[in-house]
């Protein structure tokens, strides 16, 4: 599970975004939006990160794309006027969710390799 720490750090990213709406008081659609956003990335990197050296790549897309949402979601939902809760959002999304899961995404030999001891393969087993 040494390649997984991508996928970790997605999921905390996901994990704040679930509860950082409610330390900073955001109400309506901005809430659910973060709530909602934040829990599928809490769930798709967890999996992720637990189904190594068999995580499919299509999980870190679908991550990198909430991501990418979380990341704008306050500009689109009209909350950019809000200061530190917008920034503190946008960046925690992109910097935790959005690049780790590209990263992930566009190079999987690469982040299934890291996870693959010596003599192991990525074969699954029936």
């Amino acid at each position: 599970m040494v390649g997984a720490w991508r996928s970790w750090l997605s999921a905390i990213a996901g994990a704040w975004l679930a509860v950082g709406g409610f330390v900073f008081g955001t109400t309506g659609s901005a809430l659910a939006a973060y709530v909602i956003l934040g829990g599928l990335i809490l769930v798709l990197s967890v999996w992720t990160a637990l189904d190594r050296p068999h995580a499919e790549v299509w999980r870190s897309w679908l991550v990198a794309l909430f991501g990418a949402a979380a990341t704008v979601s306050p500009w689109v939902l009209g909350r950019s006027g809000h200061g530190t809760e917008t920034w503190v959002t946008a960046l925690v999304a992109f910097l935790l969710a959005l690049a780790p899961a590209l990263w992930v995404a566009m190079r999987p030999g690469e982040a299934a390799s890291e996870g693959v001891g010596p003599g192991e393969t990525h074969s699954r087993s029936a």
